[in-house]
Parts: C-alpha cells; sequence; structure tokens
C-alpha cells in the first residue's frame, strides 16, 4: 500500500505549483505500489509459489514422464496448463488485488487523501495497474519455465502458435480474476476476509458450482469465469472442442474462443467498474 508519507511528498509540491493532473498521479500511485510489492514478503512469498510450482512440475515430469503427457508438445502444454494454470491466475489475483482497496480502510492510509489532491480514482486505478502488472509478471515467469520444459522435450520447432494464443487467454484470465479480486475488496473492509473470499472462489467455488450446475441442470454456465478461462487449455486440442456435446445423461459444454474472451473481459470490467463505484461512495470514518 501507499504510505502517507510518499503520497504526500508527491503531492507537497503542489502547495507552490498547480495539482497533478490525473494521469501523473495515476502512474505515480502505481510507481509506489509496485516498489512496496517489491519490498514486501506477500509478493515474494507468490513468487516463490509460482516459480516453485514451475519447477515442481518440472522435475515431477522429468522424473515420470508420463505418456499421456509426452505424446507430442500440445498434449505436453495441454496437461501442463490443466493443473497448474489455476494457481497461476488465482494466487496473484487474490493476493495483489485482494487487498488493494480493503487495505486503505483497514490501515487507515486512505486518510491521507484527506487535504491532498488526490483523487480516488486516482488511486483506484494506480492500484489495477499495480496490481495487474505484478500479476503478469508472475504469469511470465511460469509460462517461461513451461516453454523452456516444452523446448526441451520437443524442440523448439514443436512450439506451434497456440501457445502465444493460450498466453493472452492466460494473461486475460488474470485480468478478470483481478477485477474479481478488486470487487471483493472494495466492499470488505477487512483484508484477510476479502482475500479468503477471492482465493476461495477462484481456486475452488467457481469449479464446485460448475460441477454442480453440471450434474443438475443442463444450463451453460457462460457466467462462470472458470467456464470461460477454459480456452487456455481447449486452445491446443485440434479440432477445437465443439460447443455443445449431448451425452445419455447430461449436456457438455465448451466455451468457444470468443465466448471465453468476452466473459473473461466481462469479469474485468464489471468487477472494476462496480467496485470503483463502492470505493468512490464509501466514506473513511
Amino acid at each position: 500500500m501507499i504510505g502517507g508519507e510518499q503520497r504526500n511528498k508527491e503531492n507537497s509540491g503542489t502547495n507552490s505549483g498547480r495539482v497533478p493532473r490525473d494521469i501523473s498521479q495515476i502512474f505515480t500511485i502505481a510507481k509506489y505500489e509496485l516498489l512496496n510489492y517489491r519490498r514486501s514478503k506477500r509478493f515474494l512469498g507468490l513468487l516463490v509459489i509460482i516459480f516453485g510450482a514451475g519447477l515442481a512440475a518440472s522435475v515431477v515430469v522429468g522424473y515420470y514422464r508420463p505418456p499421456s503427457m509426452m505424446s507430442n508438445a500440445a498434449s505436453f502444454l495441454t496437461h501442463w496448463l490443466e493443473y497448474t494454470v489455476v494457481v497461476v491466475i488465482a494466487l496473484p489475483a487474490s493476493f495483489l488485488g485482494g487487498d488493494a482497496i480493503s487495505s486503505e480502510f483497514q490501515s487507515r492510509t486512505g486518510y491521507s487523501m484527506i487535504g491532498n489532491p488526490l483523487r480516488r480514482y486516482s488511486l483506484f486505478l494506480g492500484k489495477v495497474i499495480a496490481a495487474l502488472a505484478a500479476s503478469e509478471f508472475m504469469l511470465v515467469v511460469f509460462e517461461a519455465l513451461l516453454l523452456g520444459n516444452a523446448v526441451f522435450y520437443f524442440g523448439v520447432y514443436s512450439i506451434s502458435f497456440q501457445f502465444w494464443e493460450s498466453f493472452l487467454f492466460s494473461a486475460i484470465a488474470i485480468a478478470g480474476a483481478t477485477g474479481l479480486a478488486f470487487f471483493f475488496s472494495s466492499l470488505i473492509k477487512s483484508s484477510a476476509i476479502s482475500v479468503l473470499f477471492s482465493t476461495f472462489l477462484l481456486l475452488y467455488g467457481f469449479n464446485l458450482l460448475e460441477n454442480v450446475l453440471g450434474r443438475l441442470t443442463n444450463i451453460e454456465p457462460w457466467f462462470l469465469l472458470n467456464y470461460g478461462a477454459q480456452i487456455i487449455m481447449n486452445i491446443f486440442i485440434v479440432p477445437y472442442p465443439v460447443h455443445m456435446m449431448a451425452s445419455q445423461e447430461r449436456m457438455t459444454y465448451f466455451a468457444t474462443v470468443t465466448e471465453g474472451i468476452a466473459i473473461m473481459v466481462g469479469y474485468f470490467i464489471v468487477g472494476l467498474v462496480v467496485s470503483l463505484m463502492i470505493f468512490r461512495r464509501r466514506e473513511f470514518t
């Protein structure tokens, strides 16, 4: 979080000059948020977890060489992402976005805005940019490990354009998860509870709800983030799965690429718009 002293330093120049423009405020806040991330144990811990997850997967695959993964590069990438990508999406978004706003109320650093020409939406957007940048950086670290493994086992020419499409979809999924985390962060004043809600929903809640809906109804779960994010893995399947498959017991749905992107972008935009509205109306009492 940005401490009151840092904010006051940035705004001290306004006593003898003009008020900083909104865009300048936004990027100043984002800069200090990123600096605080770099110094915090939370960010370093998340980075260790993400890197450790990729390293552990590398060791397991290298030792056991599961036949289901080692047939070709596409199968390797699909299985790797199926078991690991949810952690890379959920944890950074939850822990970096889940307390971005609630911490301003819990630790009362938001009081530094009173008497200073710092707009709430500038503070909000600066935090969004910082949380996204840090989360996407962790995704890059993870994808670099994945790419290194795929090149080691199958050669550089085995990496198809689907890998880069999947990487793009993962980046969009992190944005969607960040929008959801910011919603909880603006709604709940306790940072711990906000992070807990975000983490549980992203890691378990959506999957549980999708399974329940799949068993009890034939409704397409187009409103669930994890349903849209399945395109991260499905893009490696050739031909791409049909949108709807019927069986004797139930209907199985697969999000199309366009639908998946729309769902993830929708979570990002709606989550941020609603959380900004809540944040601007909430009083620092």
